[in-house]
């Protein structure tokens, strides 16, 4: 297995897609040819598949070998409705 150099986290954690968004952009695109990423973060996960990265994998569906997508289009609503409750 090759690891990628040079390559940061997401940056969504860290509000780097408000802050610095070329910063973003880049994380996302610095993998976009790839031909598997694999990430502990499921919000890593779900920003770089929207970043434009394909095959993106969460360790945790992995192991579990239920191997689920990333969630790229509810993800935000879900984390609201949990927080407040």
């Amino acid at each position: 297995m090759e690891s990628v150099k040079g390559v940061q986290c997401c940056g969504l954690g860290g509000c780097a897609p408000v802050k610095e968004p070329e910063i973003a952009k880049h994380m996302a695109s610095a993998l976009a040819g790839e031909k598997k990423v694999y990430s502990y973060c499921a919000s890593c996960s779900g920003n770089l598949t929207r970043g434009g990265c394909q095959n993106v994998r969460h360790l945790l569906t992995e192991i579990l070998k239920t191997y689920e997508k990333p969630d790229v289009k509810k993800s935000m609503i879900n984390r609201a409705k949990t927080k407040f409750t």
